[in-house]
């Protein structure tokens, strides 16, 4: 039984060592992708403002607020991705974390990236709205 035990045991302790770096890659690769699509909606928002107000004399109110509506989408997505790589507190019993915690983020960072996502055919549709409907 000496034997046996010996070797559940070392199959336990392997497991621990690959298991921990393996969530910590995973974290820290989630957390990376969450801070660059935020700052790439950070800079598509900046992008487009910078653009509104430069061509601003040249543009009609629908097509300003249409980027308008854009970019604040942009930052509101950026906002949300950036949150989801905040750290967040979960204890670690074991080497488990909190899996409604980590849920949570995951929740936040593709409400972010969909908004983000969608932000400029909302922008397309806030135009096509001022612009038709409105007679702007």
């Amino acid at each position: 039984m000496g034997k046996y035990m010996d070797g559940i045991l070392r199959e336990i302790l392997l497991n621990r060592d690959t298991f921990l770096p393996g969530q910590l890659t995973l974290a820290s690769s989630a957390d990376q992708r969450a801070v660059v699509l935020g700052s790439i909606f950070s800079a598509s928002a900046a992008a487009i403002v910078s653009g509104a107000i430069a061509l601003s004399p040249k543009l009609v109110s629908a097509q300003i607020t249409g980027g308008l509506v854009a970019a604040s989408l942009f930052l509101v997505a950026s906002g949300l991705c950036l949150l989801s790589a905040c750290p967040a507190n979960f204890s670690l019993p074991g080497t488990q974390p909190d899996s409604r915690m980590l849920e949570r983020l995951v929740m936040i960072f593709r409400l972010g990236a969909v908004i983000g996502i969608s932000s400029p055919l909302a922008g397309f549709l806030a135009w096509i709205f001022l612009s038709v409907v409105c007679g702007r």
